[in-house]
């Protein structure tokens, strides 16, 4: 959760919804991390989720390793609120 909250900091300061979404495998390990890139890229597809799914499936053999895989996301302003 701590990477996700570092991405969506660093897309918050990028003036972007402050979303960020890491990738893991089915052992933990980390394949990709990403914030949101939606206004830096002119991308309405450019969601911290997808940016992740896209770059950790193009990983040479890690197709498999995500489809099994975690992806742990973070709105830190949906935390905001709580408090």
């Amino acid at each position: 959760m701590t990477l996700a909250l570092d991405q969506a900091k660093a897309a918050a300061e990028r003036d972007e919804v402050p979303v960020g979404a890491p990738l893991f495998d089915e052992n933990g390990v980390l394949i990709t991390a990403f914030g949101n890139q939606v206004e830096q890229d002119h991308d309405p597809t450019a969601h911290a989720e997808m940016l992740a799914l896209r770059a950790g499936a193009a990983q040479p053999g890690a197709l498999p390793n995500v489809r099994r895989g975690d992806l742990a996301g973070a709105d830190p302003a949906a935390l905001f609120r709580r408090l």
